[in-house]
């Protein structure tokens, strides 16, 4: 009986009784995840004494009969082994992209999730398989990959998480509806509408898996609960949103009816809103520039108490009376702001030379262009003591966080670096402490004009004054970028020529 005849024989006989191969590190190289003809095939190439030891598997010196039994001995696919899984996590709607890691996946020909076939899946190398998950019951899962040897499985190796919502914002609509709301969750992908009291929402918005928006309708006063639709059934956020009175001026979207707490944190100033029957946060229509509310009432104008840095102009202190609630920018206004209406920027800092110039605040603006921008906005400036009453937000000292280093609330020369830093110039609005009512860069950053004209104050008691009825000058307040600390208090003033060019860092924050 030759060779060829005799391993024929054993081949047969070990293909029929074998069932998974071992495959141990000393058999071949088996670079198809099998023990089949291709490895029995390089061991006979190679038949005789050791001139290529890796066919050498018993380490004899010769490539011959024992070597194949060790061949045969091991026939038929390899044990694959399933490692681990990245991620771990991902939505029981499916379409989360996983990848397994293991050995010996050449083989593959099935992935599975909790049983369910993947969505789709493809082996990348021996080592790894790249897969999409399928649609499966929220919890843990098995995960089965399925070769020539067999399965193998990592018990709960994946989780599907089911869709939540979480939180709505905002929490206080008006009444009147037309407020959008924010409701935020996880796996809402197929979200098909949102209701609030049982009432469906208009305008639905499918944002981000996390994210859906909608516009609310009116309703009585009452706090409701926030449903999303789904077809997996309705997701419920009880007693969620909440209706509270708060008219919209024509003019304005409402972004909050209700004052945050976290920003207007003085109780008696968020009563003052809500007695005004307006919405504390809102959006100009035209400009989609954020206003906020400021109520009526009563402040001592002027020099601070105790405030040594004050000159002749902040005096004499007097008591000022605002009988009308306004709105107020809660930003200085910005480039890109500017520049949407008025079709050019006059900034000395912007274009690319400055990051993110377009939420600078425009500035080198002149009293005369100010007026252009209000008269082509409907918008207004506001007087001096509408702007100081803002500015104070119900404090008496000469800044409006008291114990609070000015460096963390207002942009100035002690903060700003030098002339020669890159750091020298305006910032971005909004970066720093806001006063009270949720107002930013009421100090510092720019100047911003007021409407008035400039003069000497009234001595007694003054209500709603709109300053001189004659003279030359505007007024400005705040100060700005690279002014010293003295000058950058709530009653500092400065009065300059309505078409004067020549100012650095003046600015404005458009009132309603």
């Amino acid at each position: 009986m030759d060779r060829s005849f005799r391993l024929t024989i054993l081949v047969t006989t070990a293909i029929a009784h074998s069932a998974m191969a071992q495959c141990p590190g000393n058999v071949i190289e088996m670079a198809d995840d099998a023990v089949n003809g291709a490895d029995l095939a390089q061991v006979l190439s190679r038949w005789g004494p050791c001139t290529d030891c890796a066919m050498d598997l018993n380490g004899d010196g010769q490539v011959n009969g024992p070597d194949v039994a060790i061949v045969l001995s091991n026939w038929g696919p390899c044990a694959a082994g399933l490692d681990s899984i990245e991620p771990t996590t991902g939505s029981y709607l499916g379409g989360t992209t996983v990848y397994l890691y293991g050995e010996r996946f050449l083989t593959t020909s099935a992935v599975r999730f909790g049983g369910v076939p993947a969505a789709s899946w493809d082996v990348l190398s021996q080592s790894t398989i790249l897969a999409v998950t399928p649609q499966g019951v929220a919890g843990p899962a098995m995960v089965t990959v399925t070769t020539a040897a067999g399965d193998v499985v990592l018990k709960n190796g994946f989780t599907f998480e089911p869709a939540l919502v979480q939180t709505v914002s905002p929490a206080i609509v008006s009444v009147l509806g037309g407020s959008t709301i924010t409701v935020f969750g996880q796996h809402l992908n197929e979200a098909t509408g949102i209701r609030v009291g049982g009432i469906a929402c208009s305008g639905f918005v499918k944002v981000s898996a996390s994210e859906l928006r909608a516009v609310v309708p009116p309703s009585s006063p009452a706090t409701v609960a926030v449903e999303v639709e789904h077809p997996g059934g309705a997701l419920v956020l009880p007693s969620a949103l909440t209706y509270g009175h708060g008219s919209v001026p024509s003019w304005a979207t409402l972004l909050e009816v209700d004052p945050d707490p976290l920003v207007v944190t003085s109780a008696v100033l968020r009563d003052a809103m809500r007695d005004t029957g307006l919405a504390w946060r809102v959006r100009d229509a035209g400009t989609q520039v954020e206003m906020l509310l400021v109520p009526p009432g009563t402040f001592v104008m002027g020099c601070s108490t105790g405030d040594s840095n004050c000159n002749a102009s902040e005096s004499p202190a007097h008591q000022v009376t605002i009988t009308s609630p306004f709105y107020l920018a809660r930003r200085e206004l910005t480039q890109d702001q500017w520049v949407a209406v008025m079709g050019y920027n006059p900034s000395d800092f912007g274009g690319w030379l400055y990051p993110g110039s377009g939420n600078r605040p425009v500035e080198k603006l002149t009293w005369d262009m100010a007026h252009e921008f209000m008269s082509a906005t409907g918008m207004r400036l506001p007087t001096e003591a509408e702007w100081e009453m803002a500015c104070r937000a119900g404090t008496t000292t000469p800044t409006y966080l008291s114990g609070v280093q000015i460096g963390q609330m207002a942009w100035m020369g002690s903060n700003n670096g030098s002339p020669s830093s890159a750091t020298w110039g305006t910032k971005l609005v909004g970066q720093l402490l806001p006063n009270a009512l949720g107002f930013h860069d009421m100090l510092g950053n720019v100047w911003e004009w007021c409407q008035d004209r400039g003069g000497s104050y009234a001595s007694g008691p003054q209500t709603n004054p709109v300053g001189p009825s004659t003279g030359y000058t505007r007024m400005l307040r705040g100060g700005n970028w690279f002014n010293i600390q003295p000058i950058v208090r709530c009653s500092a003033r400065f009065d300059a020529a309505p078409s004067e060019t020549d100012l650095i860092g003046v600015g404005i924050r458009p009132a309603r």
